[in-house]
């Protein structure tokens, strides 16, 4: 028969588990709507557009959204690897629920997770250390240090505020977990194959400033407490978690490689300069540290149970929290050990803002701070099965846990959080000009001259209204960036910025005139301006899809100096006509060279030359330049363009245009009138060309058909004779490949988990 006290010890580990989801739910109770969002802050400003593409692509098109089309003026989506495409609570909540739901499920819950996470981790410990002590005692410090862990403002930032990074921050106990049962539990495959999915999950999160820092952490756990651990260790260390870690290399391919084809496109293919990846001054004023500590503390009484663990110090793990939990604070530190980390470990030179090396102490100390609390109960005299020492942990716990969680300055705004429906009606101007463009124009926040800080994505995406904008982090198009801004050593002055939108279907600019007094809520609407004062209307706005009624190709134009001399001439029109790039001249096909009007090569002396000068016949004229482009070749495209203008001025009032038939995320059908006496070329608002993936096919015989380059960053598809319209899709080999690899890793870490095995176990 059972002894009754394992029995109560059992009842009293859940019932102290309960109390810590209870007190961490207690504190977010607001969160559970479908309303509430912390406006001012990246949850709104930078999450719910992402929290809206995904329950779009997977509510509309019932698909992953590979590609969004809300901003950017399309670009991909998935492979950024702050978007959590992969991670299963995302998938499953953003296929029911609203965008905020979404958002608010997913701080909640990982909060919870968290808090539990944290809870066994130190449960597991203290057993392990001291396997003769009463559970009561366990629990009670396990309760104390999760609930410093879950309420700490550090934790509540990371959830409320980032969202996806709250995500990988609540995985971090689980991780080391798991890495303590493969180290010393019964069964290390088993939690061999769970470290492995934690670690993939993790990636998943798309916490990528978190990420790195929760791995830095279990690699010292593994290092120090097994390979340093003793002989059984080492040996697991070398066996199991290798293989954990091969486990998880290969399932978080599905988003690596998709990452990998889509930095090159993006201002972020490699490492970032030293200030940017520091983001913050060298600690220097230890007052004003301690200030930011007590912020992350709960005013410093979270530390103080980390002085009872000091006579635990004879625990290897014990003095791997310590040390670890000050390494990570000199990083924070953002001196030399951050520039060590910068020089010497990747991925730590594209990780920004030194600040988030917190997420290292803050998962390290709450495991020291509830170990403290269990060696100080343990040093009491308690009645054997008393229940006394628990409800002693759970007293310390309710009564730190208001410390932790009203230690954050904006504590006010976290508890009465902003009805979602009521921030739309803050704004003016982007509701009209969400209206006024429906499905086939763009609108954009004009006033910004810097893609850094681009903020129209919430009103715009909470509307629905495509912008070629944005700021979905600190990564942007670099074509994007070139097309609408010009070089960073030129901006592009607002004539031809609009120009340059233009060709990007933006036909309504939001804008702030000066004269124009603001509407009477503008100080309520965050970021400040974003919203104008008035609507413009773009002069140079074209269709999302059309037929020019004149083509000018383009070969060998590598810098697309000749692209943009044309298009920023204020005598091309750039409403009927488009450039088209050609690698060079030998790769345009004659059913394409018939499609022209004129072809301009750029090259060296032996290349350059005019043969015909513009006429109106079918018949093509080549112009050849200088790379770079000396005066005279200037001079000669601007009288192309004159010539083009003419030409389009003789023929058609407007362009003919090309009717989008269907349009989900990542595929897209267009029809017209069937091509007649010669193929000829569609151009598109979408840069597809500039991104890996995109292919077309003609409606009927699914004959393949090339994307080229168009106006810049926009696309051109050939519609050969007798072709009505056709086809294009989304799908890089990098997802397909990926996505391949992944399974297969998948697979393999669930046989893993799932195989049986006799118990081991170990001398401790």
């Amino acid at each position: 028969m059972t002894s009754p006290v394992p029995t109560r010890s059992r009842r009293v580990v859940v019932l102290l588990a309960l109390l810590v989801v209870a007190l961490t739910l207690a504190f977010h109770r607001q969160f559970f709507s479908g309303e509430a969002l912390i406006y001012g802050f990246d949850s709104a400003q930078l999450h719910y557009p992402r929290y809206r593409i995904l329950c779009d692509s997977l509510q509309q098109d019932h698909a992953l959204p590979l590609w969004q089309n809300l901003l950017y003026g399309g670009a991909p989506f998935h492979a950024s690897p702050e978007n959590p495409t992969l991670y299963p609570l995302v998938l499953l909540f953003a296929s029911l629920c609203s965008p905020v739901w979404t958002i608010n499920l997913m701080i909640v819950v990982h909060l919870a997770v968290g808090g539990l996470g944290m809870y066994f981790l130190i449960l597991c410990l203290w057993r392990r250390m001291a396997p003769r002590e009463a559970d009561e005692i366990a629990a009670a410090g396990a309760c104390v240090g999760a609930t410093i862990f879950a309420l700490n403002f550090f934790t509540r930032q990371n959830h409320i505020d980032y969202v996806s990074y709250g995500a990988a921050v609540a995985l971090g106990p689980w991780l080391l977990l798991a890495a303590e049962a493969m180290l010393h539990g019964e069964r290390p495959r088993r939690a061999a194959g769970w470290l492995a999915l934690l670690i993939a999950l993790e990636v998943f999160t798309g916490g990528i400033f978190v990420i790195p820092y929760t791995l830095l952490a279990l690699g010292l756990w593994i290092f120090f407490l097994g390979l340093l651990g003793g002989k059984e260790q080492r040996r697991r260390s070398l066996t199991w978690g290798v293989l954990a870690l091969t486990l998880a290399g290969a399932i978080v391919m599905a988003k690596y490689l998709p990452y990998r084809e889509w930095a090159e496109t993006t201002n972020r293919p490699g490492r970032l300069s030293y200030g940017n990846a520091r983001a913050g001054p060298v600690v220097t004023d230890w007052g004003e540290t301690w200030k930011r500590v007590r912020w992350v503390t709960g005013g410093g009484w979270s530390l103080l149970p980390l002085l009872l663990a000091l006579p635990l110090l004879r625990h290897g793990v014990v003095r791997l929290l310590f040390c670890a939990t000050v390494f990570f604070f000199l990083v924070y530190a953002g001196g030399p050990v951050h520039r060590f980390l910068y020089d010497w470990v990747p991925p730590f030179d594209r990780v920004r803002n030194v600040l988030r090396a917190w997420a290292g102490v803050n998962l390290l100390y709450p495991i020291a701070a509830g170990l403290g609390v269990c060696w100080g109960l343990s040093r009491l005299r308690w009645k054997a099965g008393s229940s006394l020492p628990a409800w002693l942990g759970a007293g310390l716990a309710i009564l730190l846990s208001p410390m932790l969680a009203y230690s954050w300055r904006a504590e006010r705004i976290v508890k009465e959080p902003t009805r979602f429906s009521e921030l739309v009606t803050r704004y003016t101007q982007w509701p009209e000009a969400a209206r006024r463009c429906g499905e086939e124009w763009r609108a954009v926040f004009f006033d910004k001259r810097e893609p850094d800080g681009r903020n129209e994505q919430f009103i715009s995406t909470a509307l629905g209204v495509e912008t070629v904008a944005g700021y979905l982090g600190h990564v942007w198009p670099v074509p994007l960036e070139q097309h609408i801004y010009g070089p960073e050593t030129a901006r592009l002055a607002p004539g031809l910025r609009q120009r340059r939108l233009g060709t990007l279907s933006v036909r309504w600019l939001v804008f702030g005139d000066t004269s124009i007094a603001s509407a009477p809520r503008a100080a309520d609407i965050f970021p400040p301006g974003v919203d104008g004062t008035t609507l413009l209307e773009n002069p140079y706005a074209r269709p999302r899809a059309m037929l020019p009624a004149a083509v000018i190709g383009v070969c060998g134009d590598i810098d697309e100096l000749v692209t943009y001399t044309l298009l920023d001439d204020p005598r091309f029109p750039i409403r009927d006509a488009s450039v088209v790039r050609f690698e060079s001249q030998g790769a345009i096909s004659s059913a394409e060279s018939s499609s022209l009007d004129a072809i301009v090569v750029v090259g060296g002396d032996e290349d350059v030359g005019v043969e015909t000068a513009m006429s109106g016949s079918r018949v093509v004229s080549t112009i050849g330049v200088h790379s770079p482009l000396t005066d005279e070749d200037r001079a000669l495209l601007t009288d192309l363009a004159k010539l083009v203008a003419d030409k389009v001025a003789r023929g058609p009032a407007q362009a003919a245009l090309f009717a989008r038939e269907s349009g989900a995320s990542a595929r897209v059908e267009l029809r017209g009138e069937r091509a007649q006496g010669g193929g000829r070329f569609v151009v598109l608002s979408e840069p597809w060309s500039w991104y890996p993936g995109w292919t077309a096919h003609s409606v009927g015989d699914s004959a393949p058909l090339d994307i080229r380059e168009a106006d810049g960053i926009c696309s051109a598809v050939l519609l050969p004779v007798g072709i009505s319209g056709f086809r294009a899709e989304y799908g890089p080999a990098s997802v397909r490949a990926g996505a391949w690899i992944g399974a297969i890793g998948l697979l393999a870490t669930l046989w893993v988990i799932a195989r049986k095995g006799s118990p081991r176990t170990i001398n401790r």
